[in-house]
């Protein structure tokens, strides 16, 4: 526990609700909330739903680029295995998520399916990281990859293999095996079709064959777990699946935007089937207000569902890891104060044992946005909170505590969600808020599918590119002066008369890289991809200079700035690219300090920058 730590602060919405905030602590082991109040009721229903893919219209970018240099991996090998059996798990799931260590490649390896040593190997890995349960994302990441790999069809051959000088199965290999398959199904488990059949053979194997010893008996005592879990799994999803054969099944018994993103408690413990209608992937919507609200509640539900099944494992009282929920028994009110900043505060006090056992410096518990319930009567009753909400939730009076009159005695059930619930606020806000009235963004892509190539609104017939950012050598930052080197008639080329653009020699670019930024200068929508090392962020840079730098194009004179805004999975990414640019388009002025920054502004001026705060000053 760190003596020092501050976690980041937190909003609160009682179930019925009621709307609070508070800051949480790791010293002390405190939990403080701030609070505002509102009210009106709500409804909803639930089940969780998956979305499907789109048709979409790409570009491969399968050729090597000239300016990124990526050594060749080199092929997977059984010491890669050895050298992490040692290793934490924690250092384990970084390392096996690494692209270099190439995961997949291990996992349908003919060796897998064939050498124990490989076998053996991968199993205890990964029921190593299976014991990173703050980390529930990032196992998912590695458990998904499991189906249909050489490694399970070499598990489903090992395991009815006797071992001659004992005469026994290998009960360590499979005891292993179970604790995955364990956590596969705790949290991915509509996909554990693979799986079954090793169930199935364990179990027939275990019947007929008696073994009195103490490894028979902890691995069967694991597969009845198991086992046991596949049940619940099928009668759950048995009991609240949606038929897909069809898409229309009646109206929406309620607005999507009357909604509150947040549930309530009735909704989480309701048996009844929520109503959800999957994506259209073939067909069209019928408007943009059924796009909206289809994509609403999937999205809601998506981030439901795992709290869902993690309250309803808890109140069933599974032996198991909980992989949806974080429980934090013994939370203790110490009452309530007024602050000027955040209004009423409530003091929680976390249990001494449970957080002394927590390394808060690096811990994902408790942070900014997630959500959270607190209970003291097995959730008879409840409040939601989020850790820093930036904004209230309204709220009816049903099912509600009120902490003003909850005794210092008396001890909370606090339920944190390992569903991140700050990533899917401000999308399902915005969801609510998006007029469906008026002219809808990308409606023929979004409503209509259509793969039509558009040019954009700014672009007519007439329209001219100039085209001297992409004449300069990329490996120079660009001075304008050198534009005395440009073709006259490279300065003002119609972008739609495509045979009179610079060749890809001329671009430095590679015929497929060539082909990507012509659909991304001349479509409203392209969508490009490629495997590592084809050159997309090289390729992404270049067509961020050419708009940079042709800006009076679709920034008419007069006109109020328009950022372009850049998004990646990782701050890694978007500083890479940003940097990139920076260094490309020499930018000196215009950076101003900045949030959740991993490298320093170009030339040592002790500035971070984000995407936002570069793309829009340009």
């Amino acid at each position: 526990m760190n003596p020092s730590g501050l976690i980041p602060n937190a909003s609160y919405a009682n179930d019925g609700r009621r709307q609070q905030t508070f800051t949480t602590r790791s010293n002390s082991n405190f939990i403080r909330h701030y609070g505002n109040r509102d009210s009106r009721e709500r409804s909803s229903s639930h089940h969780r739903h998956f979305h499907g893919k789109r048709n979409s219209t790409t570009f491969d970018t399968t050729s090597e680029s000239p300016p990124i240099k990526r050594p060749r991996l080199p092929p997977v090998s059984y010491p890669t295995l050895t050298k992490l059996l040692d290793k934490s798990p924690e250092k384990i799931l970084t390392e096996m998520l690494d692209p270099n260590f190439q995961l997949n490649k291990f996992l349908n390896d003919k060796r897998m399916q064939e050498r124990y040593d490989w076998i053996s190997s991968m199993t205890t890995l990964l029921e190593k990281i299976t014991h990173c349960i703050e980390s529930r994302e990032r196992i998912t990441m590695i458990l998904e990859q499991l189906p249909d790999t050489a490694y399970l069809e070499g598990v489903y051959n090992e395991i009815r293999k006797i071992d001659p000088n004992t005469n026994q199965f290998n009960f360590k290999l499979i005891e292993l095996f179970l604790k995955i398959s364990n956590t596969f199904l705790a949290m991915i488990p509509h996909s554990a079709d693979g799986f079954t059949k090793i169930f199935d053979r364990i179990e027939l194997q275990f019947t007929k064959n008696k073994f009195e010893s103490r490894e028979f008996e902890d691995a069967k005592e694991i597969l009845d777990q198991v086992l046991e879990r596949v049940k619940d799994t099928e009668k759950l999803y048995t009991t609240n699946k949606i038929t897909t054969t069809q898409n229309y099944i009646g109206q929406p018994p309620n607005h999507y935007r009357e909604l509150h993103i947040v549930p309530d408690l009735t909704e989480l413990l309701s048996e009844q089937r929520p109503y959800l209608r999957k994506n259209i992937v073939d067909g069209i919507y019928e408007n943009a207000e059924q796009y909206l609200d289809i994509h609403f509640r999937l999205l809601r539900e998506d981030f439901i569902g795992p709290l869902r099944d993690g309250i309803r494992q808890h109140l069933s009282k599974v032996k198991s890891k909980n992989y949806n929920v974080r429980i934090y028994e013994n939370v203790q009110s110490l009452g309530s104060r007024l602050t000027p900043q955040n209004g009423l505060v409530y003091d929680l006090r976390l249990d001494a044992k449970l957080a002394s056992r927590i390394r808060w410096a690096n811990s994902q518990r408790l942070i900014y946005g997630n959500l959270l319930l607190l209970t003291f009567d097995n959730f008879q009753s409840c409040v939601f909170a989020t850790i820093k909400a930036l904004e209230d939730f309204d709220h009816s009076e049903r099912n509600q505590i009120n902490l003003d009159k909850i005794d210092a005695s008396c001890r909370l059930t606090m339920i944190e969600t390992m569903t991140y619930f700050e990533a899917y606020r401000p999308v399902l806000n915005a969801l609510q808020m998006i007029p469906s009235s008026e002219r809808f963004p990308l409606a023929s892509f979004l409503l209509k599918l259509s793969n039509v190539m558009t040019p954009p609104d700014y672009i007519k017939p007439t329209t001219t590119y100039d085209f001297t950012p992409l004449l300069i050598d990329p490996n120079y930052r660009i001075n304008y002066k050198q534009s005395h080197q440009v073709e006259k008639k490279y300065k003002t080329v119609p972008v739609l008369e495509k045979d009179q653009w610079p060749t890809c020699e001329q671009l430095h670019l590679n015929p497929k890289q060539y082909e990507a930024l012509i659909l991304a200068l001349t479509n409203k929508v392209a969508l490009i991809q490629g495997p590592p090392g084809t050159g997309k962020t090289y390729l992404g840079v270049r067509i961020t200079e050419m708009l940079l730098h042709n800006r009076s194009v679709w920034r008419r004179s007069g006109e109020q700035p328009t950022p372009i805004l850049m998004i990646c999975h990782t701050n890694h990414a978007l500083d890479q690219f940003l940097e990139l640019i920076v260094n490309r388009l020499n930018i000196q002025n215009g950076l101003n300090q900045g949030g959740k920054c991993w490298h320093p502004a170009p030339k040592n001026t002790g500035k971070c920058w984000t995407g936002a705060e570069v793309l829009s000053r340009c």
